[in-house]
């Protein structure tokens, strides 16, 4: 005889089904501290993880969730912009932070916390947590001294960050003239400071010179097979713009002349399971399942008479700078003493401490960020712009990864647990992304103050427009 049938499940037994994290973190990406914040910040970044941070606390307790964000304070686009204001750095930032939160305040943006990365509650732990992961990447082989060419002012006599020189963007298809060293807000493109054309400094009117400085230098791909486990695995729950091109990256490869593609396809059969396309400056680049695949390929190239080389180059990255206003580096290297931590990685590091200032401003132990950070029952889900996904994925996981007592494994309890991403594409103006430093955009005090919406009216039009999927124009 046939059961009759049960009817649906009651909400009880439903959220039973569930699974939910003991405790949440949730980031939103961090504003550089040079201008107020645009409707761009609170459409890709802050909205979102507001709507989420929400909910979160629903499934999870409030208790057991902190949302976090701060500014962005430390490098060269900070010192920049205080300098143009005329103002000491400290007053520019307080006044700037003052004015940013006060617009999230407007738009109901529930965070525990909104910090900085030079604020009182922040630097002491951020010095702490920065010097700790260093070192600890250090003893592992993950960060080496390499000395370099970077840019020179020769009128004021120093070394220029990444953000103090400008110039035409080297992408053919671009023609912009006010390309950063290493990338250009307009296009998208990310270039070797060398291939700038018709570099200008920022403090003076003279054109740079390259000259030789010594600096730290992370070695990501000493962790690529572990970042390509971990990214496998996201595959089904992350969104494509997160993880399609990290994985990309990470997968082991090589590139060679195209001039030889003939012998390589008379091989081809003989070589170990990869895959092959084309590539920039007229190369074939060949993927393969590992390392060992790998050199084993590379070596049947080379025995063909095809030299090749590693497409290892995303892979390499100096992570400290000339500059005086940052987290200065541990004393490892005493060459190094001075210089301080790259802005991109300070960055990473920040939510950390931010989570402790949060801990210590509800009356709670500092300490228990590790309940939030290192336990695997925990998760971390981190809200950005689609073009600040290679650092948060690949420059963080190895940092992470690097940091561990083992970087040959993904992290157990106790150890920097790898965070969730998610990536939203821009808000446009023009068909333009939306940059602070371009000037090409809206504030979110402009919406209310000038265009007379309302705070909900906004947050409602900015959930609609599905960033989430492509970027919109803001009209």
């Amino acid at each position: 005889m046939t059961a009759a049938p049960s009817g649906p499940p009651d909400i009880a037994t439903i959220l039973s089904r569930v699974k939910r994290p003991s405790r949440m973190v949730v980031t939103a990406g961090m504003p550089y501290a040079n201008g107020p914040l645009h409707v761009g910040h609170l459409a890709g970044a802050h909205l979102p993880a507001d709507i989420y941070a929400r909910w979160c606390r629903m499934l999870c307790g409030p208790g057991n969730v902190l949302f976090v964000c701060g500014t962005d304070d430390h490098g060269s686009t900070s010192e920049l912009a205080a300098a143009k204001a005329g103002k000491p750095v400290r007053e520019f930032l307080a006044e700037l932070h003052a004015r940013q939160k006060a617009t999230l305040d407007r738009y109901g943006i529930s965070l525990d916390i909104y910090s900085g990365t030079s604020r009182p509650e922040t630097f002491p732990n951020h010095v702490a947590v920065s010097q700790d992961i260093l070192t600890r990447l250090h003893r592992n082989g993950l960060l080496s001294k390499r000395s370099s060419k970077q840019w020179f002012d020769p009128k004021v006599g120093r070394f220029l960050p990444d953000r103090y020189v400008r110039g035409t963007c080297p992408n053919p298809k671009c023609n912009a003239t006010d390309a950063y060293s290493d990338e250009c807000e307009r296009c998208g493109h990310q270039h070797d400071p060398t291939e700038l054309i018709s570099p200008t400094s920022a403090l003076s009117d003279a054109t740079p010179e390259m000259r030789e400085t010594a600096h730290w230098w992370l070695d990501m791909w000493a962790v690529s097979d572990v970042l390509k486990v971990w990214l496998q695995g996201k595959e089904k729950t992350w969104r494509r713009g997160a993880v399609a091109d990290p994985l990309d990256r990470v997968m082991p490869a090589l590139h060679f002349p195209n001039t030889h593609e003939a012998a390589y396809k008379d091989l081809k059969a003989t070589l170990p399971a990869h895959k092959m396309k084309y590539t920039a400056g007229k190369r074939v680049l060949l993927q393969f399942a590992d390392k060992p695949a790998l050199a084993q390929g590379r070596a049947a190239l080379q025995a063909a008479g095809i030299d090749s080389a590693l497409a290892d180059e995303w892979a390499h990255r100096s992570i400290s700078r000339d500059i005086s206003w940052g987290i200065p580096l541990p004393p490892t290297e005493p060459d190094l003493a001075g210089k301080t931590l790259y802005v991109w990685p300070d960055s990473l590091i920040a939510p950390i401490p931010f989570t402790m200032a949060a801990l210590a401003a509800k009356g709670r132990d500092p300490g228990e960020w590790k309940t939030y950070w290192t336990d695997p029952s925990a998760r971390v889900v981190q809200f950005l712009g689609q073009d600040n996904v290679f650092f948060y994925v690949l420059m963080q996981g190895a940092m992470w990864v690097g940091s561990q007592a083992d970087p040959t494994r993904l992290p157990v309890a106790g150890e920097l647990q790898l965070t969730d991403v998610i990536a939203n594409c821009h808000l446009l103006v023009n068909g333009e992304k939306m940059s602070k430093s371009r000037g090409n955009f809206f504030t979110g005090d402009q919406l209310i103050d000038e265009k007379g919406y309302d705070a909900d009216q906004v947050r409602y039009y900015m959930a609609m427009i599905a960033l989430a999927e492509r970027p919109s124009d803001f009209d």
